[in-house]
């Protein structure tokens, strides 16, 4: 991870600040909420028009292409196991995932535990369902 994430404020724009990082958080979380929304109501043998198969899929590849960017300026860039660079996104994310356990993988093991929810500020609640800090 980028050393400088930690600190409040952190300069996406190098060096050219705009002050843009609230308002693509509020975006972000819109965009979150509007994909649920969504996948409430179309199903996975829905038939859809062509336009709206043409904006979801300009639609990822464009998140897509930000992730891949956020991803590159935060993280170490993923290798397989011959230590080659994984330059497809969704390949990376696989590789990840096959490395270690994610959110929902340790979500679905307590659910399965029957063990309660966390909530926030309990050990062991994930940082990055706590959207209020």
């Amino acid at each position: 991870m980028h050393q400088d994430l930690n600190l409040p404020g952190y300069d996406w724009n190098e060096g050219h600040p705009d002050h843009e990082g609230e308002m693509a958080v509020s975006q972000l979380h819109r965009i979150s909420d509007m994909s649920n929304m969504l996948l409430n109501i179309i199903g996975e043998n829905d038939e859809l028009p062509g336009w709206v198969q043409y904006k979801l899929g300009r639609a990822y590849s464009d998140l897509n292409d930000l992730f891949g960017y956020i991803e590159s300026k935060t993280h170490e860039a993923p290798c397989d196991e011959d230590g080659m660079m994984i330059v497809d996104l969704d390949d990376a994310m696989m590789h990840e995932a096959k490395k270690k356990k994610g959110l929902w993988a340790n979500i679905r093991a307590r659910r399965k535990a029957g063990k309660s929810k966390l909530k926030p500020g309990q050990k062991g609640y994930p940082k990055t369902l706590d959207i209020n800090k």
